[in-house]
């Protein structure tokens, strides 16, 4: 099992993302506005601080950010 094999939180993406602020509530913030911005969404009946998402829409969403191809 690979460490993409298991769901992301918003924890993971605030770590992977380096997002940095004044108070846990403008670091949220920001990663929503971030993941509003790259098309990411959560997976459904997930919310608050158990909200997930899969890895496969994270790479999508990161890709989609860095101008690469969608390839299917």
């Amino acid at each position: 099992m690979s460490a993409t094999d298991s769901l992301i939180t918003y924890a993971d993406l605030e770590a992977r993302w380096h997002i940095t602020g004044p108070n846990p509530k403008a670091i949220r913030k920001a990663l929503l506005r971030r993941c509003e911005a790259l098309g990411l969404q959560r997976l459904r009946g997930t919310r608050g601080d158990a909200t997930l998402f899969r890895p496969a829409d994270v790479l999508k969403a990161e890709a989609r950010a860095a101008g690469e191809r969608r390839i299917a």
